[in-house]
């Protein structure tokens, strides 16, 4: 959780093009079954739905599942004492997101 408090102070003073792994990259499987194609490395899966409910101002709202494949929430994962929780001050410097897909790994 660490790194979405160092995005969050980032983001006050830079302007900046989200691309979060746990939701934009499109390389990871589709579906969270072991058979499925794709890596695991930031998410367990990542479908069309969660692709596009992605909401960039609200880091800790897009939080779902852990890689393990155990649910995840804000309430759990914000509650006190777990993560320092710093809000987004200047959602404005978020001028845009994109995802990725690595080639090599659909054929």
């Amino acid at each position: 959780m660490l790194v979405l408090d160092k995005f969050t102070r980032i983001v006050t003073v830079l302007q900046v093009v989200l691309s979060p792994a746990t939701h934009t990259y499109l390389d990871h499987p589709y579906e969270p079954d072991p058979e499925e194609r794709g890596l695991c490395w930031a998410a367990r899966f990542v479908d069309t739905k969660k692709v596009f409910a992605f909401q960039p101002d609200s880091f800790y709202d897009n939080m779902d599942f852990l890689t393990s494949g155990e649910p995840l929430d804000k309430e759990t994962a914000c509650a006190e004492g777990t993560v320092n929780r710093v809000p987004l001050e200047k959602p404005h410097n978020v001028v845009g997101r994109t995802s990725h897909s690595w080639p090599f790994m659909f054929l």
